[in-house]
């Protein structure tokens, strides 16, 4: 017999599939073949964050550069509550899950925008050179950059990435999100 949880995500994951066909970016998609839960690193808290203007512009891309505003909560029921809240209103899309390590281990956050073609400067932010795994959501891609919107970059289009590969592991410092 399948354990109540068990049953839940399978169902969120259905649900993820028939959102997916019709292009939604959902609170739903952030659970999408991603393994464990995103947490900050420190025990018993999960985290979220919604992305906010920094009134920037990306001077290759001319796309609006965002930071991550984080919030961590005690329980992941709380975090997927107000992952919902987020991704119920209109101007806000599941942009993308990053994890600190491989696989989806260590330290993870959710990432909400108001659009899903942006840049996110990472520098001086806690996940600056530190991501080893991503989940892209409603964007049709992203690079990541070894600096600002710049260095060496790989490409990963949307869907799950188990590994960013060696040339970028722990090396993000900004993430261009684009809509193919």
């Amino acid at each position: 017999m399948m354990s109540r949880q068990r049953l839940i995500f399978a169902l969120l994951a259905g649900l993820l599939v028939l959102a997916g066909s019709f292009g939604g970016g959902t609170a739903a998609a952030a659970a999408q073949g991603v393994p464990g839960t995103p947490t900050n690193g420190r025990a018993g808290e999960h985290c979220i964050s919604q992305l906010v203007r920094i009134g920037a512009v990306a001077p290759k891309s001319g796309l609006p550069v965002m930071r991550p505003q984080r919030q961590c909560f005690a329980t992941q029921a709380e975090a997927d509550a107000a992952a919902t809240d987020l991704s119920s209103t209109s101007s806000s899309y599941y942009l993308s899950t990053v994890y600190e390590h491989a696989g989806g281990g260590g330290a993870g956050e959710d990432w909400y925008a108001d659009t899903c073609a942006l840049v996110v400067d990472l520098r001086g932010t806690f996940w600056d050179n530190r991501i080893s795994s991503i989940n892209v959501g409603c964007a049709g891609g992203a690079s990541l950059y070894d600096g600002y919107e710049g260095g060496a970059t790989n490409y990963y289009g949307r869907g799950w990435h188990s590994y960013v590969g060696d040339y970028m592991n722990d090396r993000t410092s900004s993430i261009g999100y684009y809509p193919y």
